[in-house]
């Protein structure tokens, strides 16, 4: 009877490897896919701007004023995403 349990618990380990193996696949490649996109997102002017319904000279005034933060790359100005969430103030009704 004790061979048995130990042929029976060696079967199990199989199938439950062959069971879990994908598992931790997918897992892996789910944790890929969410550290790409907690990559933050850079956002042109032009984006930013309809995005926030506003002209681009509000954007610079809030970009003197420190309200909003950019980044240049060059000439280019970008707006990250954590940036602009940053910006948005909660407003108590």
């Amino acid at each position: 009877m004790i061979v048995d349990k130990h042929i029976l618990s060696e079967i199990l380990d199989d199938k439950l490897e062959k069971f879990v193996s994908p598992l931790y696949a997918k897992i892996a490649q789910l944790e890929a896919e969410l550290a790409k996109k907690s990559i933050d997102h850079l956002h042109t002017v032009a984006e930013t701007k309809e995005r926030l319904k506003c002209n681009e000279s509000t954007l610079s005034r809030w970009r003197k004023k420190d309200v909003l933060k950019a980044h240049a790359i060059g000439s280019r100005v970008y707006f990250k995403e954590s940036s602009i969430q940053n910006a948005l103030i909660e407003i108590n009704s």
